[in-house]
């Protein structure tokens, strides 16, 4: 939403001058048919951060106990 994206960038602005360039910026959200790959964003207006939204199965986390530790470890080295 709208929302989110205006409160992490405030976050970026907050602690931009302590974190490296560029800044990466993570959002999770469902998965669904339509979203189910990530997607990156690059802010033109603010300079080095990037933004990208992450698609998280929840009902795989249910069935599969070691889907979350899996998932997170994939995105950790992004």
């Amino acid at each position: 939403s709208q929302a989110d994206m205006y409160q992490l960038l405030s976050y970026a602005k907050i602690y931009e001058d302590s974190q490296a360039s560029p800044m990466r910026l993570m959002l999770i959200y469902p998965a669904n048919e339509d979203f189910n790959e990530p997607i990156d964003f690059k802010f033109n207006d603010i300079n080095d951060i990037q933004l990208t939204l992450l698609p998280f199965d929840i009902e795989e986390s249910v069935r599969n106990n070691d889907y979350c530790s899996e998932w997170f470890g994939n995105y950790a080295a992004r």
